[in-house]
């Protein structure tokens, strides 16, 4: 598709005179002056130290240099996601269909996702999944030792309605000594399962975020040794109305505080922002404020030291297109980078426990190429709900 960017004659009154849009287009002209002026910045981003790990558009795990260069491909079926760095950088965690183990329960065909384990080039990729389950999400703990990861199990009917239990699962990283957390009766309309279960750098405490339908979402805290959820009550939340808020992607930082992205929504307009509070849910604080909507809404990972988060948004586009982007978020400044790739999901590591670059042994093959979008259905097109919904356009319901 060819874009015009010609600029043409500004249209004039019918006396001739006076361009009667001058006024409107000052006006605009101002309007986008002051949306620079809070918008987050693009360019360089604070620190490109380090290697990230995300999941392709193609559905394969990739991998590039946080300052864009060394893009390696590194699973090749179409059927890889939500990778995440096993600490130390030689070992990747990353959940996977590629064993099409399906089974058919109350609220539909499902093929389940495994658990696997490979090395930082994709080799050696070990499935540690017992097939018996959907197991999903994975995290590591900070030692290295477990990953903590979301097990649907148990489909039966239950009211009438299709349930499932979805539990909080823990295993080492050979699939040996399964521990189940928490568990929590799910459906389709009231989950966990829609974000990663991190675990906190003590192993003492496990967050999610709990979804229901028509409500706003909850943070809760499961309480590693008496395997019982705590929903939070936070300040900023206090007078919203009920369904106007939204938990994204929570993770806990070095000092044990909680990281989110809040989205909370007023009449037509969303305020996104990324906070932390204390586990208990007090001494709310503000890490980054006026974000997009997109942003960082596809997932993200933080440098600590650097104080950097690897992100993934996909920006609205003319036509309703959505194109998954992996970048950079400084959040000293509030600068964002240029797009790393196409992607979400990221997981960092620290460049000095990257990975070596590989070698010319290692190259991956030529990326597979990602189906070519059709048409965008009709009607309004939106930005879907589900961060972890990969097709480029959702139709209004």
């Amino acid at each position: 598709m060819r874009t015009d960017y010609t600029v043409r004659p500004l249209p004039l009154s019918p006396l001739g005179r006076r361009p009667y849009y001058l006024a409107a287009l000052l006006v605009s002209l101002l309007a986008l002056g002051l949306i620079a002026l809070v918008a987050p910045r693009t360019g360089s981003a604070q620190s490109t130290a380090g290697v990230i790990v995300y999941s392709g558009v193609d559905h394969n795990i990739w991998r590039i240099n946080a300052d864009g260069r060394s893009r390696l491909q590194l699973t090749q079926d179409g059927m890889s996601d939500n990778p995440t760095w096993v600490p130390g950088g030689s070992q990747i965690v990353f959940a996977s269909t590629r064993d099409q183990k399906v089974v058919t329960p109350p609220e539909g065909r499902l093929v389940l996702n495994q658990i696997y384990l490979m090395g930082s080039d994709g080799s050696n990729p070990v499935r540690l999944s017992d097939g018996s389950s959907d197991d999903k999400l994975p995290d590591v703990s900070a030692d290295g030792q477990r990953i903590i990861f979301l097990r649907n199990h148990n489909w039966r009917t239950a009211g009438g309605a299709p349930v499932r239990d979805t539990e909080i699962g823990s295993m080492r990283l050979d699939g040996s000594d399964y521990q189940a957390l928490g568990s929590q009766v799910t459906e389709l309309r009231t989950r966990i399962d829609r974000y990663p279960a991190r675990i906190s750098r003590d192993g003492s405490k496990v967050v999610v975020v709990r979804q229901e339908q028509g409500l706003s979402n909850r943070v809760q805290v499961l309480d590693v040794a008496t395997h019982q959820f705590t929903t939070l009550s936070l300040a900023p939340d206090q007078g919203a109305a009920e369904g106007s808020v939204e938990y994204l992607w929570p993770r806990f930082d070095q000092a044990g505080r909680i990281v989110v992205l809040r989205r909370a929504y007023n009449s037509g307009v969303v305020q996104a922002q990324l906070i932390s509070f204390d586990a208990g849910g007090g001494n709310v604080q503000t890490l980054a404020s006026g974000l997009s909507y997109e942003a960082l809404a596809n997932g993200f990972d933080v440098n600590w030291a650097e104080h950097t988060l690897a992100g993934g948004r996909a920006p609205e586009l003319p036509g309703g297109l959505r194109p998954e982007e992996i970048y950079l978020y400084d959040l000293a400044t509030g600068r964002a980078s240029s797009p790393l790739d196409s992607g979400h999901a990221p997981s960092f590591s620290p460049v000095r426990n990257a990975p070596p670059e590989p070698g010319p042994t290692a190259t991956a093959a030529p990326p597979t190429a990602s189906p070519t979008p059709g048409p965008p259905p009709a009607g309004q097109l939106i930005d879907t709900p589900d961060p972890l919904f990969y097709r480029v356009w959702e139709r209004v319901d």
